[in-house]
This record gives structure tokens, sequence and C-alpha cells, in this order.
């Protein structure tokens, strides 16, 4: 679930605290890699190194780190992306975003939050057309069906290749003097526009906004919606757009930042809801209930306010540890959380979690919470169960990878993960809390997708 930012100064600025801010604010959706691209808005991208300060497997700290970056220099504009690899392998460097492209349009660069299933039948077309590759990333095929392009502008050129692509994309463009930010037909991922004193930013989170320097959330960029700002101010072009969008529910569910309005709703909101209607459907005779840190917290929360049951912070989360959905393989949960024991020994305590995805964590957690002596442990999902894969941005590429495939039913899972009790959110439930539950994709719950 990648996180990009974008900066556009109508005048020179120091831009590196607001684009350090803008760039930690989305960490928590990619920590594989971050990177950035500059424009002092007078050469065509004169400071095209800084596409090298990218840092492989490692996180905004660490890129700003780096004592070349330039701190104290004034530029108008900037790109910049945290990787979450959905497409294009984590070990090679040319897949670290931002990418960059001389073209006949001037340097283009692009940072892209989405995954568009389709790349492969598209990329091995243009390589037998002659084109060559430096990537294996989905994104770069954007960037060479732009450069193949007749039309006259640049925006021209975006707008035909948006129209031959599909998937899911969220994308900002730099030249020397402007940022583009576009957003698929169906909206599945998010992209904010804010504004500051001297120009725009924009961001998959408006979280990425930093108030205290004076960035004010705008909007979010509309489903469609083709967005160039440059001296000029702001230019909206619009590609056609199905009835209903399809936004990621999961985005609501887990990679959103609980402090984000997304959709046209809170994230924290929603996720009390969904609490607020699991207590409902699913009454326990428990002591306590006890979230599994962080992306649950709010789920336990509302949780514990509709059944009375108090909430029990019984597990510790090492925050020096990254999300360990969105990290290349599986870390050890040990090193991630730690129980305190006084909270659980003796009691009979309800764990609760976004998501079950292939069940490993979900069972050394129950595993670990067991080693402290508790009499039951139940364990609650705030989403139903996961039934399909998704090649929309969310790394699921098999069925076969799902704790729910095989034919395994509830009971089968509760059992291999070692529960007492388990129960899901219903999707009747989930699509309550939504406000407007016709507008997202459930294809994870349902195979079902828009694309």
């Amino acid at each position: 679930m990648c996180g990009i930012v974008g900066i556009y100064s109508e005048k020179k600025i120091k831009l590196m605290p607001l684009f350090y801010f803008g760039l930690l604010g989305a960490q928590h959706r990619g920590q594989e890699a971050s990177g950035m691209i500059l424009s002092n808005g007078e050469t065509d991208l004169e400071h095209l190194h800084f596409r090298r300060l990218s840092i492989s497997k490692n996180s905004v700290e660490s890129l700003f780190a780096k004592k070349s970056i330039p701190i104290e220099e004034e530029f108008n504009s900037a790109i910049g992306h945290n990787r979450y690899s959905t497409s294009g392998s984590v070990k090679n460097i040319n897949n670290v975003q931002p990418l960059l492209a001389m073209t006949r349009y001037g340097a283009l660069g692009i940072a892209h939050n989405g995954n568009l299933p389709e790349s492969l039948a598209i990329r091995q077309e243009l390589s037998r057309q002659g084109d060559i590759f430096f990537s294996d990333s989905d994104t770069e095929i954007i960037l060479k069906l732009i450069a193949r392009s007749k039309r006259n502008s640049l925006v021209e050129a975006i707008v035909e290749t948006l129209k031959m692509i599909r998937g899911s994309y969220s994308l900002l463009f730099i030249t020397k003097d402007k940022i583009i930010a576009a957003r698929d037909p169906y909206g599945i991922r998010p992209l904010c526009l804010g504004q500051f004193d001297y120009g725009y930013m924009i961001a998959s989170e408006q979280n990425s906004f930093n108030k205290s320097l004076g960035v004010k959330f705008v909007r979010e960029i509309e489903r469609g919606e083709i967005l160039v700002i440059d001296r000029k101010g702001l230019e909206t072009f619009k590609m056609n757009v199905p009835k209903n969008a399809a936004h990621c529910i999961f985005e609501l569910i887990y990679f959103a930042r609980p402090d984000s309005f997304q959709f046209g709703q809170s994230v924290a909101d929603f996720r009390m809801q969904t609490g607020r209607l699991y207590s409902q459907r699913h009454p326990l005779a428990i002591d306590a209930i006890v979230p599994i840190p962080d992306s649950a917290m709010y789920f336990a929360q509302g949780y514990a306010s509709e059944s009375g049951h108090p909430l029990e912070l019984a597990l510790l989360r090492n925050h020096y540890i990254g999300r360990t959905f969105i990290t290349p393989g599986q870390k050890n949960i040990w090193a991630k959380l730690s129980p305190i024991e006084s909270l659980i020994r003796n009691q009979s305590v309800s764990l609760v979690d976004d998501s079950i995805v292939r069940g490993t964590t979900s069972k050394d957690i129950i595993d670990i919470v067991r080693g402290c002596g508790p009499r039951a442990v139940h364990f609650g999902v705030a989403s139903p169960p996961i039934i399909g894969h998704c090649s929309l941005g969310i790394d699921i590429k098999s069925e076969e990878e799902l704790v729910m495939s095989g034919g395994r039913c509830v009971d089968d899972v509760r059992r291999l993960i070692h529960a007492d009790t388990l129960n899901y959110l219903c999707m009747e439930d989930l699509r309550k809390a939504a406000v407007h539950p016709d507008d997202f994709c459930y294809g994870c719950f349902t195979g079902k997708y828009p694309v």
C-alpha cells in the first residue's frame, strides 16, 4: 500500500521540512524503501542524482539522514514514495520509486500506489516492439506508454495512457515546472489535496499534511481525475468513470492511519463502529478484550464500549518493528509483541485483530497469550473471512496462501490457530459501518472485483 507525496510551490522555498513530515506521515503505507525527486523549476530536473538517494529496505528517517540531502536548499517541487511491493522484486534497486525517464516531453518522474494486473502482457508486447525495461515494476509500463504517445502535450499523453491501462492507481508525476496527480476511475486507492501559503501538496492520506507547518486538507482527488498543478494554479481533466466507486475496503480496515478521513469518513469512527456491531452479534462471557496492536485498537474500543467488558492493553508492541503485513517475509512475532502476564493470568480474554490472512501470526499470538495462563482465549476478527486473492494492490497473490483455502471452514481455522472460539465480522455489519457501502471493493471477501 505504497505512500506517495508531492509538493508544488509557486516560488522556491525550503521544501524539506514539508516533504520530510509528508513522507513520514505516509511511512505506515510502505517500509521497503523511500525515495524522492526534486526540481528547482528552472533546469530540467537538475538534481537527477537524488533519484539514487532511494534507500532500499529502509525508512524515511534513513533517507533524510544522508549527508547529501539538501536540507537548506530551495526548490519548487518534489515527489516522494514509500514502497510496499506488490509488483517487482524487492531486491531490485531499479524498482525503488520515484522512477525517472527522459521523454520527448522532457524529464518525467513518477510515483505510483496501486497495481496493474495486465502489466505482464503489456510489457511483453512492448518488449516485442523493441522497448527496453530497467525494472520489473508495473509502474515503468506507464512511463513507456507515455513516452510512446504521439500527443502534442504531456497531459494529453497521460490521459491517453491512463485510458489504455486497467487496475488500481494513484499517481504523481513531476516535470521541471509542474506536478500532476491522477486517480483511477474506480478510486480504488486514496489520494488527497492539501494547500499551504505558497502552493499545494498531494498525499495518499491527509495525515501527511502537517498543520503546524500550515498545510490544510482541501479535498480528495476525485476518481478519474487528472490534476495539473503549476504556476497557473490548478487545472483538472476528467476521464469517464463508472456509476459506483470501488474503494478498497481494506484501507479502512487496516492500511489507513486511524487519524485519516478517507473515502468520505473517519477511519477511527469506521473501526469503532465495526467493533460495536461485532459486539451486538457475538456476545461472549469474558473478563477482558485484548486488542492486537495497533490496527485493532479502535475496533476493540468500539467492542468494549458496546459490550461493557473492560479493554485491557495486555499486548505491548515494539514500535521499532514495522507493520508485519507490509514488510517482505514473516517476522518473529516475539520481536513485535510482548504480553503483560498479570493482565492475562486466570482471565477469559477475547483477542481481537483486524483480519486473518495466512493464520500463522494469529496462531503464534494465541500461543504467546496461552503461555501466560488464561482460563480461555477467544479470537475476534474485525473483517469477514478472506477468501480471494487481490491483484489491485494487496499482497495476496493466490488463494492457496490463505488460511481459508482448501475448503476450510471457520471451525477448522479456530482449531488451526488454537482459539477456544473464533468469530468474524459479517459482511452485513461491514457494509453497515461504511458511509457509502456500494462504493467499495469487497473482492477479498467475496471473490468479485471491479477490474
